[in-house]
């Protein structure tokens, strides 16, 4: 019941990367934690490819002509625009082009503020009125890692969510906890390329995290 009242404010409050993280979290991780035999795992899995071909197929056959599905239908045709995904084609362009300068060992935690990305306006969405806004964070938690943090630093963090993830696979239908753990785990990385790390939320991702990879390693021990 708390994550269905949860997924019900999320789509009252309209936050799109929470909508898809939910959204595309919950197709491709059912599959994994749902009881099923190796063969009908497989025929889950191409269900799922399936899906997302259509889902593609919808966008860029889509009438759109503003909104999350226009802008995604113009970025699958090649046209970005820096206004697009409230302004983040912009901020990861700008902040690309200045990792290289400090490719291994980041620009230091907190520091995009100074590093001379110019700031725009940005209009929400049935609104007139354009807000300032400074480049202080990357909003691609993944990028904020690199920019700040390094090369290293971002290998050795998917590295280890791409080794929970592996045992989440491995064991989830053998653990409710686990497969619970692991779908909210599978939403957050998700929605974390569109965001950033917040204190109110990133305390949950890193708890949850220690809780999953504690009931894989239980499992591990059982076995």
């Amino acid at each position: 019941m708390p994550a269905v009242l949860n997924a019900a404010v999320l789509f009252k409050v309209q936050i799109q990367a929470g909508m898809l993280a939910l959204l595309v979290g919950l197709v491709l991780g059912l599959p994994v934690v749902l009881p099923l035999t190796k063969k009908r795992r497989c025929m889950a899995f191409a269900l799922v490819g399936v899906v997302l071909l259509a889902g593609l197929a919808a966008v860029l056959l889509s009438d759109s002509t503003s909104g999350t599905v226009y802008e995604l239908r113009e970025v699958l045709h090649g046209n970005f625009d820096s206004d697009f995904g409230n302004g983040r084609l912009y901020i990861w362009k700008e902040v690309l082009a200045r990792i290289p300068e400090h490719l291994w060992l980041g620009t230091g935690p907190d520091t995009m503020a100074a590093a001379g990305i110019t700031g725009y306006t940005w209009t929400p969405w049935g609104s007139t009125e354009a807000i300032p806004l400074v480049v202080d964070t990357a909003h691609n938690d993944y990028l904020n890692i690199l920019f700040h943090q390094g090369a290293p630093a971002l290998a050795v963090y998917l590295a280890a969510l791409l080794w929970t993830a592996v045992g989440w696979i491995r064991k989830s239908a053998a653990s409710p906890p686990a497969a619970a753990l692991g779908l909210g785990l599978l939403c957050y990385a998700i929605q974390a390329f569109f965001s950033f790390s917040m204190c109110h939320a990133a305390a949950l991702f890193w708890a949850g995290w220690a809780l999953l990879d504690n009931a894989i390693n239980s499992l591990e021990v059982q076995s």
